[in-house]
């Protein structure tokens, strides 16, 4: 009997230590799972927080480094992560301590941890977990954002406005930053406005207003949608360059006309004066040079070829209108009608100088023959690439800052027009008028029966633009 009283009680012994040995292993499972677990969910929060403090202030990291810090600390506050609080630690470092990117200017580093307590887990020991997420970010610069029309005013109505009864085709979403309640952008008459590319949007911060007639809005209408800053906002203006050389007549027995280079009045930087060649040029050819033309330009007569490089208006803007007018950009020393080779291509810088105000530029397709293809420079003038006519931010004119009317032929003006504190008014005729981009303050067009602009946003003939994004 005694024997069976120790056999029993040994198993009840055995089976005692099994259950413990499981149930401390059933914990330990347990504090894996349960607080593991909670540790994924808080280093996702980090991370998200994060990357959207690292966007958030890679904004403002390449000309204002205390802005780029606040917000990050306020992106990263909102997400529930302030620097002290609760043992949560948020570091903002410009340019980065650490990774690939550590010590390059433009870059920002957005390191949040924090440590917090376990449940389970405590019974191995570990009262604690510490949790920690990184992230980088930069301006990045891509091939010309994913918009092919975008207007910059953030409060106006009709900041795009399409009327008349041509047809708008964008082969690039449009984007519209005015939060105006009562038509941010506004179709009406019978203009067609058409995003040509598959899921096409109108991205409208504001909204949107179709106003009868017979046309259409065809694209997805995005009311409501984020604003996007000016993505050419940290591009600088280009320096002042020479006086150009003189104009090279061609064909033709003229005498250069006063106020342009080479002439026998050439405008200076101190005393601007337009150059002009009138109507009565209409049966010459000449070659024009890249330069400051202080006084601005005006083509109302003649064939110009306009050789690579950037044409730098100091005050008096351009117009090129008259009858019989035809103007080309080539390549160096070339006459075809549009710059081919792998260098070439013209942009208009227009500004003001101390004595010369600022001008409106006019691109009178109507009554002119006009081709022209963005700069594509392999100097210094890259940054530029990609661009036909860059206008001063401070310059914002009376009435419309850049006028572009098409012809009953078709017309060419490609690149990217980039008019950041003004307004772009396109005029369609009966033809078609070709560009690619545009980013201005407002932008409006005015179709006649039978026009259409197409704007194809051609990746090669583009700016390159920057945005927000992340690299780690």
């Amino acid at each position: 009997m005694r024997s069976r009283l120790l056999s029993s009680t040994t198993e009840r012994g055995q089976a005692l230590a099994v259950f413990t040995v499981s149930l401390t292993a059933v914990v330990m499972a347990a504090a894996l799972a349960f607080d593991g677990g909670q540790v994924m969910l808080e280093r996702r929060d980090q991370q998200n927080a994060a990357d959207a403090a690292a966007i958030a202030a890679s904004r403002y990291v390449r000309n204002d480094v205390n802005a780029a810090r606040a917000a990050a600390i306020n992106i990263a506050t909102a997400n529930g992560y302030t620097h002290g609080l609760n043992s949560q630690s948020v570091v903002i470092n410009i340019p980065p301590a650490s990774g690939p990117n550590a010590n390059i200017a433009g870059f920002v580093e957005v390191a949040i941890s924090n440590s917090r307590p376990s449940l389970f887990a405590g019974v191995m020991g570990l009262v604690s977990m510490d949790v920690a997420a990184r992230a980088v970010a930069t301006e990045i610069t891509g091939a010309g954002g994913n918009f092919t029309i975008m207007a910059l005013d953030e409060t106006g109505c009709d900041a795009v406005l399409v009327s008349g009864n041509g047809s708008m085709v964008a082969h690039g979403n449009i984007q519209v930053n005015s939060t105006c309640q009562t038509g941010a952008l506004r179709r009406q008459g019978n203009g067609d406005i058409i995003v040509d590319v598959a899921g096409g949007a109108c991205n409208v911060v504001g909204d949107i207003q179709d106003g009868g007639g017979q046309g259409i809005i065809d694209c997805v209408q995005n009311e409501g949608a984020p604003y996007v800053p000016d993505p050419l906002r940290f591009l600088p203006p280009p320096a002042l360059p020479p006086i150009p050389p003189a104009p090279l007549q061609i064909t033709g027995n003229k005498q250069i006309p006063d106020g342009c280079p080479g002439s026998n009045n050439p405008a200076t930087y101190a005393a601007p004066a337009i150059c002009q060649f009138q109507s009565s040029y209409k049966n010459t050819v000449w070659r024009l040079y890249p330069g400051l033309y202080p006084g601005g330009i005006k083509l109302q007569g003649g064939t110009f070829y306009l050789e690579p490089g950037i044409y730098y208006l100091g005050g008096g803007g351009l117009d090129i209108t008259g009858n019989d007018t035809d103007t080309w950009s080539v390549d160096a020393n070339g006459t075809a009608s549009l710059a081919t080779g792998p260098a070439g291509g013209v942009m208009f810088f227009n500004t003001a100088i101390p004595n010369a105000a600022a001008g409106p530029v006019i691109l009178n397709g109507a009554s002119a023959d006009i081709g022209l293809l963005p700069l594509d420079d392999t100097t210094i003038y890259q940054r530029y690439n990609g661009i036909v006519l860059y206008q001063d931010r401070t310059v914002n004119l009376i009435g419309d800052d850049l006028t572009v009317n098409g012809s009953a032929s078709d017309m060419n003006v490609r690149g990217t027009i980039y008019v950041p504190a003004g307004d772009t008014k396109v005029n369609g005729s009966s033809g078609d008028l070709t560009m690619d981009q545009i980013i201005a303050n407002r932008y409006t067009v005015n179709g006649s029966p039978g026009s259409t602009l197409l704007a194809l946003k051609e990746v090669d003939k583009i700016a390159k633009l920057t945005a927000a994004g992340l690299v780690e």
